[in-house]
């Protein structure tokens, strides 16, 4: 039995993956920006719940990390400058199956800056484009 299944009645690894799959759905990262700044800033702060909730998940279980690891990788959401954006990229670089998950990208600045310490080489570049 699995450590995350032992203090529940029903084991959460015992529902079907159809059902985790729906459960894991509504706590996915709410995309756009908001017109107004205090819902923006509401919308800001359930993401991070969210994906807070979605990182605790890949580790529960491994059964909940195989449903879920691809789940979190489909938004990349950039909440502080300090977050680096380039670790990310290079991490969908080294392993090239989590790129076919993401459907949003969110920063808050270009990802890439000409003469910053944080740009991409070339061939990077080409891959995250799709070229040769």
């Amino acid at each position: 039995m699995d450590p995350a299944d032992e203090s529940l009645p029903f084991g959460i690894g015992q529902l079907p993956d159809e059902l985790l799959l729906d459960i894991i759905h509504r706590v996915t990262p709410i995309r756009g920006f908001l017109s107004y700044q205090s819902s923006e800033q509401s919308r800001k702060k359930e993401n991070r719940c969210r994906l807070s909730g979605l990182r605790s998940l890949t580790l529960t279980s491994q059964k909940l990390h195989l449903i879920t690891h691809p789940i979190l990788y489909q938004a990349f959401i950039q909440f502080h400058p300090s977050l680096r954006t380039h670790f990310f990229l290079r991490t969908i670089l080294k392993k090239p199956s989590l790129a076919s998950h993401i459907q949003y990208i969110e920063t808050l600045r270009p990802i890439y800056s000409e003469g910053s310490r944080t740009t991409l080489t070339a061939e990077e570049t080409c891959t995250i484009q799709g070229q040769s």
